[in-house]
C-alpha cells in the first residue's frame, strides 16, 4: 500500500525584497526583453521515526529587467500514514510537494512587487514533473558514464 501525505501546514519562513539604484533600474529598462530569472532551491528532511517530511521552497530572482530583487522562502511540514518507499519519498519531495507550496510563493510575491508600486509580477507554471523527468535522466547518465 501507497503512503498517504497530509499537510501539517505550509508558511512563510524568510522574504527579503529590494529596489534597485535607479541608475541600474533606468539600464533595465532598456534590456525589456530579458527573460525572467529565476533561481529555486528545493530542500527536504525525512523524520522517519516521526514519519513526518518537511519540504522548503526557495525562490529568488535578480533579472536585469527588473527594478527589484527578491528572495522568498516557504516551508511545509507533511505527515505521512506509514513508511514510504524510497521512490515515494522522491516523487513527495520533487513533485508533489514542490506543487502544492508553489502557489502560496507566486501569490507573495505577485502581492509583494503589487504593494512596491510596480505591476504585480506573475511567476511562470513550474513542471516539477518535467524537473523531476530531467533530473533522473541526468543520473542515469551520469552512473552510466561511471561504469
Amino acid at each position: 500500500m501507497a503512503a498517504n501525505l497530509s499537510i501539517d501546514e505550509i508558511k512563510l519562513l524568510d522574504a527579503r525584497y529590494s529596489m534597485k539604484d535607479v541608475e541600474e533600474e533606468n539600464a533595465a529598462a532598456d534590456d525589456e526583453a530579458s527573460p525572467l530569472n529565476m533561481d529555486m532551491v528545493c530542500g527536504n528532511k525525512y523524520i522517519e521515526k516521526e514519519l513526518q517530511l518537511i519540504v522548503t521552497v526557495e525562490v529568488s530572482c535578480n533579472a536585469p529587467s527588473l527594478p527589484f530583487n527578491f528572495n522568498v522562502k516557504y516551508g511545509a511540514a507533511y505527515s505521512l500514514s506509514e513508511k514510504p518507499t524510497k521512490d515515494e519519498i522522491e516523487r513527495f519531495v520533487n513533485v508533489i510537494c514542490p506543487f502544492q507550496i508553489m502557489p502560496y510563493i507566486s501569490e507573495f510575491v505577485s502581492e509583494l512587487t503589487r504593494r512596491a508600486g510596480h505591476e504585480p509580477l506573475l511567476i511562470p507554471p513550474v513542471n516539477f514533473v518535467a524537473i523531476e523527468k530531467e533530473r533522473k535522466e541526468k543520473e542515469a547518465a551520469a552512473s552510466d558514464s561511471n561504469e
